[in-house]
């Protein structure tokens, strides 16, 4: 995320503690995955924390595979998200709904990893925040198209689910995802997975 590796790493411990915590009071076995999201979160920050440490030296081979894997697990909550969700849902009608969000989220995330499989990508740290790029020919003409995409197949199925306080995670990822868009637009990979990463201690509420 934005600020230094300690903010990163320390993100990241209080995630993999909340991760722990929701682990241990799950009943069910989607409810432990559900309980997992943090510990997704946490890699993604400890990546950052590694990117902090090596930002002096961009080329070398860690700082490339701690911006991928961040990237990757990025790339991967479209499908994720909806999937867990579907697997806690009771609710039938619901459960349709969310598995049509699962099977769309999977095309995307199978479409992101192509994606940063095939273009060139750079990480930099600028402004006390890290921003990812492409190559400007290969994403500006469709990059709000599909930062748009992005965010409906990871909010709405939040908001599509039954589970009690589900939709107050779904409004503070939306909530967060729209005050990143207008106030860090050149960051807003970085800085909104951080404020979503900060939000996954609900789970922990949601579980308990």
């Amino acid at each position: 995320m934005c600020f230094s590796a300690t903010a990163s790493f320390g993100t990241s411990g209080l995630l993999i503690f909340a991760a722990l915590l929701a682990y241990k009071k799950a009943r069910t076995q989607p409810m432990k995955l559900f309980a997992l999201v943090p510990a997704l979160f946490a890699l993604q920050q400890s990546m950052e924390g590694i990117m902090w440490v090596w930002k002096n030296n961009a080329d070398a081979p860690i700082y490339k595979a701690a911006a991928y894997i961040f990237l990757l697990v990025a790339s991967s909550w479209p499908a994720v998200l909806p999937g867990i969700l579907t697997a806690m849902e009771n609710n039938i009608s619901r459960k349709r709904m969310l598995r049509f969000c699962f099977i769309a989220g999977s095309v995307f995330s199978l479409t992101a990893y192509i994606f940063l499989a095939t273009i060139p990508m750079a990480a930099s740290t600028a402004a006390g925040h890290i921003a990812y790029s492409f190559e400007p020919s290969a994403w500006d003409s469709y990059n709000l198209t599909a930062r748009s995409v992005y965010v409906l197949l990871t909010v709405v199925p939040l908001f599509v689910s039954t589970v009690r306080l589900m939709w107050l995670f779904g409004l503070g990822v939306l909530g967060t995802y729209i005050a990143t868009a207008i106030w860090y637009s050149a960051h807003i990979t970085s800085v909104w997975c951080f404020f979503a990463a900060m939000l996954s201690v609900l789970v922990l509420v949601i579980i308990r």
